[in-house]
């Protein structure tokens, strides 16, 4: 670490402008404290002076070369600086003015040496022998987007400025004269419920086996891909190539019995051309790595996600199948393990600041009730999969339990938890040959009109303006 260190990027005379200019001009020092902290001054001495001059600031006295002497020597710091270090940082700079452009340096320089830092720690790892594959690639690529990330550090918001960007959300909403903030789902019952899935958000769709589930997901699939959107889909259980023949039959109409044996009729090929040419205009991408990690899932999203320029959504099927790689020391049992997935899951979708969609198996507990629609308490092996999840819904086929039933054809989506919005269940049209899902009406949207007043056209750059002005 010696020889690194010596190499590390550093600009002394940058450090000594940004202290000089605060202890000459306080006017500066919160400019400066906008962009630096302590830590990120190279030398040690340095790192004394400005905590000196922001005890000083915090506790609103003034910044001199006195008072911050003094500061010094009651943080026991003065002998390690020096009078004369601490004088000569007045004559380091000859004007107060680009002491933004300064600090602007001396913010790079650490951030540089962070991802050195980060690389060092990472080497360390892949040297080492008690941390697995899957795990070191997962602490590689925290650490070196930790060490980027730090510029995040600095963003805070004024409400005012929050107030006029939501007010710019809802504008455009209205004029669009669209019913959703989220990713809509292409079903009017779903989306009515849910405003559209929100970018952040953890959705999770369980049932139990011949529910409908993975035929759910890829209809949800091909509607956010019809509509623009880049998905990326997990298959942990089927291959890409069963799933490709499930969307060649719900798109095209032809059964998927005939597309699997290949007994297809002569009259059938243009509409499974015709499909084949819709999916391939498609922006989807499938993973169908079998026994896929959580950490796999995570690095694979990320890189996916730089590399194809930002997707808007991810798939995955299904949760109880995401491995855990062996030796991450917060699993010690299985429930442990489906609380580590779901939790990983969650900070994938508040990272990459898309809809994370995911499905579940449900406890065999059901079958024993005579009511088989599904309850929170269902989920399989798990709580934190109720706890971590903005919305939990359940798919129930009182068809596959009730032959007799007057609901054929019919599929319930149970929404039985919504973190920011009303629980209710919706009924879908299930065509179970095509695995076609459908709204029992065709009904679109009927937008009403609803033009913002003339007033409210602009871009609320003025808000509050006038309020100021009669101050």
């Amino acid at each position: 670490m010696s020889a690194i260190s010596k190499l590390m990027p550093h600009d002394i005379t940058a450090e000594k402008a940004c202290l000089g200019a605060m202890i000459i001009d306080n006017e500066k020092i919160a400019k400066v404290l906008d962009i630096v902290r302590e830590d990120y001054f190279y030398l040690d001495k340095h790192k004394y002076v400005f905590s000196a001059i922001f005890q000083l600031y915090e506790e609103r006295e003034p910044v001199d070369i006195i008072t911050v002497q003094d500061k010094l020597k009651e943080i026991g710091k003065f002998e390690e600086v020096g009078a004369s270090y601490l004088a000569s940082l007045l004559d380091s700079i000859p004007t107060t003015t680009n002491v933004e452009y300064y600090a602007k340096i001396v913010y790079e320089k650490y951030i540089l040496r962070s991802i050195i830092k980060a690389s060092s720690e990472i080497i360390d790892i892949a040297m080492g022998e008690n941390v697995g594959i899957d795990e070191a690639v997962e602490i590689a690529e925290r650490k070196l987007i930790e060490s980027i990330d730090i510029r995040r550090q600095h963003e805070y918001f004024k409400l005012r400025d929050i107030v006029v960007e939501t007010l710019r959300g809802v504008q455009k909403l209205a004029k669009e004269k669209s019913l959703y903030t989220g990713v809509p789902s292409g079903y009017k019952s779903i989306d009515e419920m849910t405003g559209g899935f929100q970018s952040g958000d953890l959705i999770v769709f369980a049932g139990r086996p011949s529910m409908g589930k993975t035929a759910f997901a890829l209809n949800l699939c091909l509607n956010f891909a019809k509509t623009g959107k880049k998905v990326l889909f997990f298959s942990l259980e089927m291959s890409k190539e069963q799933l490709v023949q499930r969307l060649l039959s719900t798109e095209s109409g032809i059964d998927l019995k005939s597309l699997r044996t290949g007994n297809i009729r002569e009259s059938d090929w243009d509409l499974i051309l015709e499909a084949a040419i819709t999916l391939s205009g498609l922006e989807v991408i499938i993973d169908d790595t079998p026994s896929a990690s959580i950490l796999d899932i995570k690095s694979k999203s990320r890189k996916i996600f730089a590399k194809e320029k930002g997707i808007d959504i991810v798939i995955i099927d299904y949760l109880q199948i995401i491995e855990v790689p062996k030796g991450v020391s917060v699993v010690r049992s299985r429930n442990e393990e489906i609380g580590f997935v779901s939790r990983s899951l969650k900070s994938l979708a508040k990272e990459l600041n898309l809809p994370v969609i995911v499905l579940s198996q449900l406890s065999r507990s059901v079958e024993k009730r005579v009511d088989k629609r599904p309850i929170l308490s269902d989920l399989r092996e798990s709580g934190s999969i109720e706890q971590d999840a903005d919305i939990v819904a359940f798919l129930y086929r009182d068809e596959y339990y009730n032959p007799n039933t007057d609901k054929k054809n019919i599929i319930e989506i149970i929404v039985s938890k919504q973190r920011n919005g009303p629980v209710g269940t919706v009924e879908l049209l299930f065509k179970k040959e095509i695995g076609k899902f459908e709204s029992i009406s065709d009904e679109d949207f009927s937008f009403k009109e609803n033009q913002l007043p003339s007033r409210y056209s602009g871009d609320f750059d003025d808000l509050g303006d006038e309020e100021e002005e009669g101050e």
